[in-house]
This record gives structure tokens, sequence and C-alpha cells, in this order.
């Protein structure tokens, strides 16, 4: 479940609304009739990209690379864009087409490169 924050506008019963606060107390402000169009969509929280890979059965890590690859730390309301500029509009399904690979599941091994300790060179005269 997606908390909403206040003047985030969102959708209920056929009107465009958000939470406003008057005083101490938090009321629903009705905005305009609900055209049927998608609303805006913001950008998900790191909590949320986590849990919906978590839930999929993607390791929290690719998760975190999932959010930090197209979030920008300097800009966060700013809509997300993939490589070729183009406006992240729903990003669960960039997550399935993109990021969801047998390498990114929960309990995926990892392959880790040894280092070289050292070389050895080719006899004179023999062949490979």
């Amino acid at each position: 479940m997606k908390k909403i924050a206040l003047e985030e506008e969102f959708i209920l019963e056929g009107y465009v609304v958000k939470f406003i606060k008057e005083g101490s107390s938090i009321k629903i402000s009705r905005i305009r009739k609900h055209d049927g169009k998608k609303p805006k969509s913001s950008n998900p929280s790191l909590e949320e990209v986590i849990s919906y890979f978590k839930e999929k059965g993607y390791s929290e890590h690719s998760a975190t690379e999932f959010f930090n690859y197209y979030s920008n730390p300097d800009k966060p309301d700013e809509p997300w864009k993939d490589s070729q500029g183009t406006l992240v509009k729903d990003w669960q399904a960039k997550a399935r087409r993109v990021w969801f690979k047998d390498k990114n599941k929960q309990g995926a091994q990892t392959l880790i490169a040894t280092p070289i300790t050292h070389v050895v060179s080719k006899p004179k005269g023999a062949k490979f």
C-alpha cells in the first residue's frame, strides 16, 4: 500500500483530490472531476521499489541498483527517464521488462572474479 503525502493528488470516488492541512487537522480537498486518464505518477520511494522486487522474488540489491539508476539525487522530484531520455511512465513495468533477470533473483549466485597472482609465460617453441 502506498503512503499518500500532503498535497499529493490521488483519485477518490471519481474526483482528483489531495490531503491539505488546515490548522491542526488534515482534510481532503476536491480538485476536479476525474477525466478517466491515469494521474501523473510520482517516483516511487526506495522502500516501495525494494518491497516490489522482494514480492516478485528479486534481491534488495537489484532493487537498490534499479532505484539508483533511474533516480536523480540532486532532483528527487524530477520524473524518471530511461537511457534514451524517455519518461518512465510505469516503473513496475520497466522493472519487469529490463531488471527482472535470473541473475537478480534472491539467492542467485554471484560470480566473483579471482585476481591473477602470477603469469606463466609460454615456453619457447611451445604451440598452444
